[in-house]
């Protein structure tokens, strides 16, 4: 099965750094659980005779799967002798499929731009810095991974890189998960049709999250501590707020170059989010 496959793999690259008592950075992305669903015969079984449908018992084979690659990887760590000064990162890159059950209270899934397309939880071990159990409840995002990881290694994006680099190290936060930050915000610009979904830009800034529809030009506007669903669109009754985020949103996707749809029955550029197409 390809997790064990992968796995297998990612185990003997650990064992050779070791061995050349070299350091190692291992990125590990698995395509399950995703399409094509494939079952694990490892653990397939077991889910039918509980009575799942086939379809269920797929997919629970398939997270088990990964699972039990986490789990070897962290054992093979420990055989090792490295577990003590090894960090792991582990994350989804996106909610669940249109197809699957949606991940409630959240709203929306893969590809939409309300929570349940975007919202996914990350786990940090850091030995000896992130204590078992503790929980941060502010806000990061897969670019964030990147100068992160730098950080952890003790050097910088800026000693490194020549390219543009969004994210933020979110190394404080790993250190003192209880301290405030900034209302950073986080944009999603997804300027295109695919599936049933429809083109737009999104901005998190705080508690509110700003939705732009290409389309039609529409705003939504949600509070997410009042209102993670998103089942309340505030954007009527707060017309400044809307603006605001607008113009913030708009000043960001053009300092980093994002494209706009053309529209097909115009043949003109989309505005961004402030009205404006310069």
């Amino acid at each position: 099965y390809l997790n064990e496959a992968l796995t297998l793999e990612a185990i003997k690259a650990v064992e050779k750094s070791v061995a050349d008592r070299k350091p190692f950075y291992l990125y590990l992305a698995h395509y399950a659980i995703h399409a094509p669903r494939e079952k694990d015969d490892r653990f397939y079984q077991k889910y039918v005779d509980a009575g799942l449908k086939p379809a269920e018992a797929i997919i629970a084979s398939m997270v088990e799967s990964m699972d039990k690659s986490l789990g070897d990887l962290m054992a093979a760590f420990a055989r090792l002798g490295v577990a003590d000064n090894t960090i792991i990162l582990f994350m989804s890159d996106n909610g669940a499929p249109r197809d699957s059950p949606p991940n409630l209270p959240l709203r929306g899934q893969k590809l939409s731009p309300y929570e349940g397309g975007a919202r996914v939880p990350m786990l940090a071990k850091w030995p000896g810095v992130v204590k078992p159990g503790t929980i941060c409840r502010h806000p990061v995002i897969i670019e964030d991974i990147f100068p992160t990881i730098l950080e952890l290694a003790g050097t910088s994006w800026r000693d490194q890189v020549l390219q543009r680099v969004d994210g933020q190290s979110f190394v404080p936060l790993l250190k003192k998960p209880e301290e405030t930050t900034s209302d950073r915000p986080f944009v999603w610009h997804f300027p295109h049709h695919y599936s049933r979904q429809t083109p737009f830009s999104s901005m998190r800034v705080g508690e509110w999250k700003l939705i732009y529809h290409h389309v039609d030009r529409r705003m939504e506007l949600f509070n997410l501590a009042t209102d993670l669903s998103e089942k309340n669109d505030l954007a009527a009754h707060e017309p400044q707020r809307v603006r605001e985020l607008a113009v913030k949103l708009a000043a960001l996707l053009k300092d980093r170059g994002a494209q706009m749809p053309t529209d097909k029955q115009s043949g003109q550029v989309v505005p961004r989010p402030d009205g404006r197409q310069d």
